[in-house]
């Protein structure tokens, strides 16, 4: 909702697979009158077809760790922008390296915060598909850069200035 409100001449649509969160999100937009912001009930593995080449821009924010097949999200997600349209995932700021996590002080303390959420929360929520890759929180900037690159994005920057979030900004190649 911060989106809509900071561009309030921008059309944003929100999604998730919740359906009570994405009712909660409705209500909350209307008691803040913010009309520019629509919540849907999709799961990014599958968006609808008629998504293709409709956003300018995309953001997932500390979420593609959860998803099953981060790698079917990022295609789908790929299909839904338009030629040279922007996606931005925003993740823990964690090496997928497991080494550098434990020996570097920054690294080692989002680690400790990390880890344990990843085991007790993201790992099980990733893992509601037969086929799950069950990154979690720890998956790491190295691999999600791969997994983007993987699904036809070029990854145009990877800011890991701030200690505890990292973040990937990827184009859509212009056709």
């Amino acid at each position: 909702m911060k989106i809509a409100e900071d561009f309030p001449q921008s059309s944003v649509v929100s999604i998730d697979i919740c359906q009570e969160f994405t009712e909660h999100c409705r209500k909350e937009a209307s008691l803040r009158n913010i009309r520019n912001v629509h919540f849907e009930l999709q799961d990014a593995m599958s968006l609808p077809k008629d998504w293709s080449e409709r956003f300018d821009y995309v953001i997932a924010n500390n979420t593609i760790h959860d998803i099953p097949l981060a790698s079917q999200a990022l295609l789908e997600i790929n299909r839904s922008l338009k030629p040279g349209g922007l996606f931005s995932m925003a993740e823990f700021n964690i090496s997928s390296n497991l080494g550098k996590v434990i020996s570097s002080p920054d690294s080692k303390a989002m680690g400790r915060f990390a880890f344990p959420l990843s085991l007790y929360h993201c790992v099980p929520v990733s893992m509601s598909s037969e086929d799950s890759l069950a990154l979690g929180a720890c998956v790491g900037a190295e691999r999600l850069q791969k997994i983007a690159e993987s699904t036809g994005f070029v990854v145009k920057k990877v800011d890991r200035s701030d200690p505890k979030f990292m973040h990937l900004l990827c184009m859509k190649k212009k056709e």
